[in-house]
């Protein structure tokens, strides 16, 4: 049959192969790197039974409903039940068990977390409500704290509270951005965009009658609308620079000046970092001389350190001057721990590492090695796919979290229940809030108290984020700054000597991204980075979904970001990619909401009017994108885009899948477009 993709070549050339059974369905692919992947079929049902992995097997087994009851690799098996209405009330797995009790609608109404962690039995119960909207507007966490979202309109957050007191309220401009936020404790953080809709400033200042600057940022962009300057008043000043497809190539900032460069297919192959000089321009050749490409997209060394990586292109083995790091997979490609030599004699520690049904990292424990002793362990629970919770105990955090020992006192174990909240929908922190207590040397369980025995009063601590989202500081209830961070351009982060010493620990790094001290990796909910050299270790579970380089992070990590290890996306839609951006009552077709924007927009067709084509007939290959939705007004924002860009960069469930599921009818009928003319009251573009 002709169609289908047989051969695929990257920009180095190497070449990834499909083939199929009589009935086009894949069977088999060879990778870039070589390696094979088998995929069984059922021939009867044509349901996928297996997929073979060089050493690994994957088999599935269905109900007779056509849905997945079980998946199971040579060490572990998980499983999944569901309702009369098709939908997933039970997963679990030799670790862990989640149950979920939902409404007519769909919405999750409880959730029960079970865990088997380390010889601990943790339970966890969640419970949530929403409003007629299906708009979540309450959280009881298993701490028993409340959350309650303050929302308007179709379901925009304007505040939130902990148990009935503010944590923050935002004020927002007619297109819903942010423009200030007022933290309960007399903060505020502003935020301004410059003509092009892109984020120009964001202060950040405390006091009740006369503010203080606590943090201010200015953005500057080039012509391209990349973002070339940031203005720190703490850091300094940061500048970055790109290659001509917007890969960074160059940043200069105080923790000194770091230039790259790739190969074709994206892969970093040099990094060099010097202290600040006078700037001095360097000719923008991102392959330099006798430095190879990299062959299936596996990394061997870089900048001294050294790679080795297993049948299924984990990295099993990492030198560098620190020591040797190895590392041990599952069936599902999930680390299952590691292990640290260091570069001096008698530093070695071991690395346990657990995950949930849904592949999420519920628990780690860390060993040194040369004295049996089990320096810290952590169990993590979730709220979808943030980490909504960690219980540590261990002597490595007290260290990390500053607490002096007197050198001939007992050692005391640090046991605290972290909680945190994050921005509305998103994977930027938002707050943390915390109960610690000096406990005895046993581990009892960690279970689903606030903060077990000895704890006190929790103590709350706000985010304040960069650009993309990640972590510059934290501040107290006092309006001081008890954690700060500078890092380098891919991520790897020195912390700053705090002003006070509140003992806080903030393992947030880019959206989505946990630091792992024992590693010195970031844990990405399905994949770990490595902030040194600025990739990921392993394959990307989605394939080539996720690009075609499956190591990748991102274009730049100044304007990008990947918080589920999966994908790469802009922070938001990017600026320099939206041509023109209207809101217009929705017409219930696409080809009335395309002739009401290029109204708006002022385009017109031939005819002087402002056609459903008007867009292309000035810009070309262009679309209309719809991004969200207002059903009480019945709004949306229209964004022009490139095609291209539309169809492989933007989310395709905006403003008509928003329509369609509160009114109840199929875009583009006759049925949704009455609909639109009932809400416009009759006001509508024919």
């Amino acid at each position: 049959m002709l169609g289908r993709l047989s051969k695929l070549i990257n920009e180095n050339n190497d070449k990834y192969l499909f083939e199929y059974d009589p009935l086009s369905r894949l069977v088999y692919e060879r990778g870039f790197d070589g390696k094979e992947k088998r995929y069984q079929v059922n021939k009867l049902t044509g349901r996928l039974d297996s997929v073979t992995f060089v050493d690994q097997t994957l088999s599935f087994q269905y109900d007779i409903m056509g849905r997945m009851t079980k998946t199971t690799s040579a060490d572990e098996v998980r499983e999944y039940d569901y309702d009369l209405n098709g939908r997933l009330t039970l997963a679990k797995n030799p670790t862990s068990e989640n149950q979920f009790e939902l409404d007519a609608l769909g919405n999750v109404l409880r959730e029960i977390h079970s865990y088997d962690i380390f010889d601990h039995h943790v339970t966890k119960l969640w419970r949530f409500e929403y409003d007629e909207l299906s708009n979540l507007i309450k959280t009881v966490r298993p701490d028993g704290k409340e959350v309650d979202y303050l929302r308007y309109g179709s379901g925009h957050l304007h505040g939130m509270l902990l148990d009935k007191e503010r944590i923050v309220d935002y004020e927002r401009d007619d297109n819903h951005r942010e423009v200030k936020r007022h933290w309960a404790q007399d903060m505020l953080q502003t935020t301004a965009y410059d003509a092009a809709g892109r984020l120009a400033n964001q202060h950040t200042q405390s006091g009740k009658y006369v503010k203080k600057s606590i943090l201010n940022r200015d953005y500057q962009y080039d012509g391209a609308n990349q973002l070339i300057n940031i203005k720190d008043s703490r850091k300094g000043e940061l500048s970055y620079r790109y290659d001509p497809i917007g890969r960074l190539i160059n940043a200069k900032g105080p923790l000194g000046e770091e230039t790259f460069s790739f190969d074709p297919a994206h892969n970093i192959l040099s990094k060099e970092h010097s202290a600040l000089s006078t700037y001095h321009h360097q000719v923008e050749n991102t392959l330099p001389s006798g430095i190879s490409k990299v062959m299936g997209n596996l990394l061997r060394h870089i900048a001294g350190s050294h790679f080795d990586y297993d049948q299924r292109g984990n990295l099993i083995k990492k030198e560098s001057a620190k020591g040797i790091q190895t590392f041990d997979w599952d069936g599902f490609n999930q680390m299952k721990s590691s292990t640290f030599r260091g570069a001096r004699a008698g530093s070695r520690l071991d690395t346990q590492y657990r995950y949930d049904v849904f592949g999420r990292r519920i628990g780690k424990r860390v060993v040194d090695v040369r004295t049996k002793e089990v320096l810290e362990q952590t169990l993590y629970d979730w709220y979808g796919l943030t980490i909504a919770s960690e219980d540590r105990i261990g002597e490595q955090l007290a260290v990390q979290a500053q607490i002096r020992k007197d050198a001939h006192s007992e050692i005391r174990k640090l046991r605290s229940e972290v909680q945190y909240l994050y921005e509305d929908g998103e994977f930027v922190p938002l707050v943390q809030y915390t109960n610690s207590a000096a406990v005895g040397l046993g581990y009892g369980s960690l279970g689903g108290g606030s903060g077990g025995a000895g704890s006190s009063s929790p103590a709350v601590y706000h985010y304040v984020n960069d650009q993309i989202g990640t972590p510059q500081i934290l501040m107290n209830a006092d309006q001081e700054v008890v954690w700060e961070a500078q890092s380098k351009a891919w991520g790897d982060t020195i912390i700053s000597a705090p002003v006070s010493d509140d003992g806080v620990i903030n393992n947030h790094r880019f959206q989505g991204q946990y630091f792992d001290a024992e590693s010195e990796l970031h844990y990405n909910t399905f994949r770990y980075y490595d902030p040194e050299i600025g990739r990921y270790i392993s394959l990307d579970p989605i394939g080539l979904l996720g690009g075609f380089n499956n190591y990748q992070y991102a274009p730049n990590p100044v304007e990008w970001v990947d918080p589920w290890g999966l994908s790469y996306q802009p922070v938001t839609f990017p600026p320099n990619k939206v041509i023109k951006e209207v809101v217009i009552k929705l017409q219930g077709s696409r080809g009335r909401d395309f002739a009401e924007a290029n109204k708006l927009a002022e385009l017109f067709g031939k005819s002087g009017n402002a056609t459903r084509n008007a867009h292309r007939l000035k810009y070309g290959d262009v679309t209309w994108h719809h991004v969200d939705y207002n059903p009480v007004t019945n709004e949306a924002k229209m964004q022009l885009v490139t095609t291209a860009d539309h169809e492989a960069t933007y989310p395709h469930s905006g403003s008509v899948s928003e329509y369609e599921k509160h009114h109840g009818v199929k875009y583009d009928t006759r049925e949704a477009k009455q609909k639109a003319d009932e809400l416009n009251k009759g006001k509508c573009t024919n």
